[in-house]
């Protein structure tokens, strides 16, 4: 369940009736957000939105006297009586003092966590939130059952230490998958899901791999490299030339010709920027036209598709 405040966000038109289930099924959207307030429970609303979809929420005044719109659930999925039994024990929580909008920590496992909470938020406002999902579920998944307030520095230690002696994990990769997981511990607790962060004393492994020299091609090898990618741009050009006479004699369209000089595809191109330049696969694949500057000399690299996430400028 979350909280929502709706009330002064979208235009809505309102009106009371006593939810029944054919009530529920039957209503139909208007031009606004449409809230129903059920006449037989108090603090039990019906939204119905402009597309159709319904949904059950409390309306109910927080401590500091403000309302407040709480999420129940979809009102496909859940009836009138569910709706109206979760409603009641809500404020009478309320009543007691009690604040229901509280996550219950114990409740909250790494996965529930990882999954309903973080998942969300992280996909929305971080670029590279997907690769961290994936990380962490990677290296993880068999904490995910584990009370968030108990991933505790043992327990990854051991799973450190298993890496590195079983599989032979860099210390520089490990430090990578750790890093993702405190990061989405750390948001947790500036959220108030939970106190304080269990791995916050987890001191990251020395990256002696990192000091190891940058390896480049040495002459030979680069020019292999361009003997195999010239001799695979032959090898396209002539498979072009071949297949375009065979429609030809068969009274097919022909694909264009490839003009002597032009490349066959985007490889040897692609190759070319990234030896000269040393620009990031992801950069490369997302350059545009409009990123090269024939005059100048430059590619220009945007912040979107860095890895860096800052703009730069690298000379051809």
């Amino acid at each position: 369940m979350e909280e929502f405040i709706l009330s002064h966000c979208l235009e809505e038109n309102f009106m009371q009736a006593k939810l029944t289930q054919t009530f529920v099924s039957n209503v139909s959207p208007s031009d606004k957000l449409l809230r129903i307030r059920d006449t037989y429970t108090k603090g039990l609303v019906l939204f119905v939105n402009t597309g159709g979809k319904k949904t059950y929420f409390i309306d109910f005044r927080r401590s500091n006297g403000k309302r407040a719109d709480y999420k129940i659930g979809d009102a496909t999925r859940i009836t009138v009586a569910e709706a109206r039994d979760i409603t009641s024990k809500f404020l009478a929580a309320i009543d007691r003092g009690e604040d229901p909008t509280e996550p219950d920590v114990a409740a909250v496992t790494l996965g529930g966590f990882i999954k309903d909470i973080y998942e969300p938020w992280i996909l929305e406002h971080r670029k590279s939130g997907k690769s961290s999902l994936a990380m962490i579920k990677l290296n993880f998944e068999h904490l995910y059952d584990t009370p968030l307030d108990q991933v505790s520095v043992a327990l990854i230690e051991q799973w450190r230490s298993k890496k590195k002696k079983d599989k032979g994990v860099k210390s520089s990769s490990l430090n990578r998958m750790v890093t993702a997981l405190k990061a989405a511990v750390n948001w947790a607790v500036k959220r108030g899901i939970i106190e304080s962060n269990p791995l916050a004393k987890l001191e990251s492994l020395s990256e002696k791999d990192l000091s190891k020299k940058t390896r480049y091609l040495t002459e030979d090898e680069r020019l292999r490299l361009m003997t195999a990618l010239n001799d695979r741009e032959k090898e396209i050009k002539q498979k072009r030339e071949s297949h375009n006479e065979w429609l030809k004699e068969r009274g097919l369209e022909t694909f264009p010709c490839i003009k002597e000089g032009d490349f066959a595809d985007h490889l040897k191109p692609l190759i070319l920027l990234a030896l000269s330049t040393g620009i990031r696969r992801n950069s490369l694949l997302s350059l545009e036209w409009g990123d090269i500057n024939f005059n100048e000399r430059t590619i220009f690299v945007r912040a979107d598709v860095d890895k860096t996430e800052k703009e730069r400028y690298v000379p051809l």
